[in-house]
């Protein structure tokens, strides 16, 4: 599995240009466009509903009951707290397609594991570009 060795953040792609605003939170950014979310979580945080609490807020409140995709752009070393997984689902149910990107073996090992606590597929990449643009190209498939 061929893993790149730079990060892709937000501010070095063009898509940047497309984001309506930018939340930063304790935990990281969130990055809101017009039908998708991209967090991007500090180094270090261990994720938990409760931490997440803040960004599920933000974007319930964003979107309201709006179809969107959510993008976890993995740029940062940090932890999940999986069995906290289905109260993320619940709190947001307007979510279509949760979408990962990641750049090391370590966070391709650590994603295998937190599918297990999804009943969802999870599409992974390892360029930001490609996940952003499966995760338009699925909802625009999903609104038609």
């Amino acid at each position: 599995m061929f893993v790149r060795t730079f990060f892709m953040k937000l501010r070095e792609l063009h898509i940047l240009d497309d984001v309506l605003e930018v939340y930063p939170s304790q935990i990281g950014k969130l990055y809101l466009y017009n039908d998708l979310v991209i967090l991007e979580v500090l180094e270090g945080v261990h994720v938990t509903y409760k931490k997440l609490k803040v960004i599920i807020n933000k974007i319930n409140s964003f979107y309201g009951d709006r179809k969107i995709g959510f993008i976890s752009n993995r740029i940062n070393t940090y932890s999940i707290e999986a069995i906290d997984y289905p109260k993320f689902a619940q709190a947001l149910p307007n979510i279509m397609i949760f979408t990962v990107c990641y750049y090391s073996l370590k966070a391709a090992y650590n994603l295998e594991l937190e599918k297990r606590f999804l009943n969802n597929p999870i599409p992974s990449f390892t360029s930001l570009i490609d996940a952003y643009n499966y995760t338009k190209s699925y909802i625009l498939k999903k609104a038609n």
